[in-house]
């Protein structure tokens, strides 16, 4: 019997969820949903069957489902699929709200139910490195960590207005904290739980948006290291960095050149460096990932709680940040 995998959404994270399900299941077919139930007129890319509602995708015999709506639809989409118990990968952030959370674990109810995330970072080989350098303790004592990330918005994805963009918009869950919010997965899977401790939220001119483009905030884990994260959709030289502080030395993880180094009293030691790492690759990886959640094994996936736990901890920054008009 021939499978179908379903993706809705027809974004470019959709685009290259559906190109790489093509390389790694040839012989599966690929259903494509729009977001809000509206057929395209154009031709989709990598797609066998596109249909305006999910409940007509779910005739078809699903192998399992990607989510790569917009985040304020990820409930009601994922809650569609869950309900036929297909396997499910969610784009990231997992909701754009703690209730959306909340209501998405009373759905799937069963917490061994094949549910990931798609924080891809974590698949980033350079990541793998920094993991087992903290694991093997080479940093010692964990005292600070410093995450910084920022690209300007409108040569972010070249081939949209960049004010029609999900990142643009409050509504369809835009700003830097959710769309950004792979600092705070990957902070959590290196040093466990979070606490916040102050923040700031700014919104320039520069753009005229009504999100917060600048993104400010000092957190807690439960070692007691200090963590500051700086966010940004404004600068105008593409920048993504981790420097982890600790009694043993210093790691400087550059993610845009995908390389590692350690510093100690004996000088630098480079650990991993790879600029012309093919990126789709940790798409790819991440998809191989999941494919061996579905056959029982353990994976390397975001779970649902862990980003629940992201939500969770955007909700309470822009509860408690100050907020700020440039």
């Amino acid at each position: 019997m021939i499978k179908y995998v379903l993706v809705v959404g027809l974004g470019e994270i959709s685009k290259r969820h559906r190109s790489n399900i093509k390389k790694m299941f040839p012989a599966m077919k690929v259903i494509a949903v729009p977001s809000r139930g509206k057929l395209p007129t154009a031709p989709v890319p990598d797609a066998d069957l596109v249909v305006a509602d999910i409940e007509i995708a779910l005739f078809y015999p699903i192998y399992f489902a990607i989510i790569a709506s917009p985040a304020p639809f990820h409930a009601i989409h994922s809650r569609k699929i869950l309900e036929k118990d297909i396997p499910l990968f969610i784009e990231k952030p997992v909701t754009s709200t703690a209730a959306d959370v909340s209501f998405l674990r009373s759905v799937i109810n069963d917490p061994t139910f094949p549910v990931a995330i798609g924080y891809c970072l974590r698949f980033l080989p350079s990541a793998q490195v920094v993991a087992k350098a903290i694991y093997d303790d080479m940093v010692g004592e964990i005292y600070n960590v410093t995450a910084s990330v920022g690209q300007f918005l409108p040569t972010w994805r070249p081939a949209i207005d960049f004010r029609n963009s999900v990142t643009a918009n409050a509504e369809l869950g835009g700003g830097a904290l959710l769309e950004l919010s792979h600092e705070f997965d990957y902070l959590q899977w290196l040093f466990g739980d979070l606490s916040f401790s102050y923040g700031v939220l700014r919104t320039s001119t520069e753009l005229g948006l009504d999100v917060e483009e600048l993104v400010d905030v000092v957190l807690r884990t439960d070692s007691g290291a200090v963590c500051n994260v700086h966010l940004d959709l404004l600068q105008k030289y593409p920048r993504r960095e981790c420097l982890i502080v600790g009694s043993e030395g210093r790691l400087e993880w550059n993610l845009v050149a995908n390389s590692v180094a350690f510093y100690d009293q004996n000088g630098k030691t480079v650990l991993y460096d790879d600029v012309l790492y093919d990126k789709n690759k940790m798409y790819l990886d991440m998809l191989k990932d999941f494919e061996r959640i579905l056959a029982g094994e353990a994976g390397m996936c975001t779970t649902f709680e862990e980003a629940g736990s992201v939500v969770s901890l955007i909700e309470t920054i822009k509860q408690h940040a100050v907020v700020e008009k440039m």
